[in-house]
């Protein structure tokens, strides 16, 4: 019986014993969820998986901190104090020109968080008409900036990703992520 799982070369998590329990690591092209309690460990997990990249395929992975509560995880701090690695933030207020995006030697970052405000969702029911249009604007802005950075950054060669700081919701209508 062939196995194709076994086939694969799995990603280092970065843990070497998570890695045995894993049997080698995480398969490519799956999505990992990790979830606890704050202060267990899962952003540092996250940097530690990013990290490992850099040893395995030749680059570092990526960290989209989608945290919108105001107090973004200390991403930097933890891969500067772990690795060494000190994280370049992304431009998260302009999407990059195409000469820009295109040019392989001009590095984009490797650390985005576009995100600065909290709360509930926000429906078109709870905003005039020209404050909703806004509203909309903004989020499309972000989108592009996002989609910018994750795109030029795979071009580049970024093959893991780590998004950070989910928010815990039972309803859609509880967090601003879902927008």
């Amino acid at each position: 019986m062939n196995d194709r799982t076994n086939d694969v070369r799995r990603l280092s998590t970065g843990v070497e014993g998570l890695d045995e329990l894993l049997g080698g690591g995480l398969l490519p092209g799956t999505l990992t969820v990790v979830s606890g309690a704050t202060g267990i460990g899962k952003t540092q997990l996250g940097i530690q998986f990013a990290r490992a990249g850099k040893e395995q395929e030749g680059r570092t992975g990526l960290v989209f901190d989608m945290s919108a509560r105001g107090d973004a995880q200390s991403h930097d701090e933890y891969a500067r104090r772990m690795f060494g690695w000190p994280l370049r933030a992304a431009h998260a207020d302009r999407v990059p020109g195409s000469r820009e995006l295109f040019d392989l030697g001009c590095p984009l970052g490797d650390y985005l968080h576009v995100f600065d405000y909290a709360g509930r969702r926000v429906t078109r029911g709870d905003l005039e008409f020209e404050a909703w249009q806004d509203w909309q604007a903004e989020l499309a802005r972000k989108l592009n900036v996002t989609i910018a950075f994750f795109y030029g950054n795979f071009l580049r060669g970024a093959r893991r990703v780590v998004a950070d700081g989910i928010e815990p919701a039972h309803r859609a209508s509880e967090s601003i992520q879902f927008e």
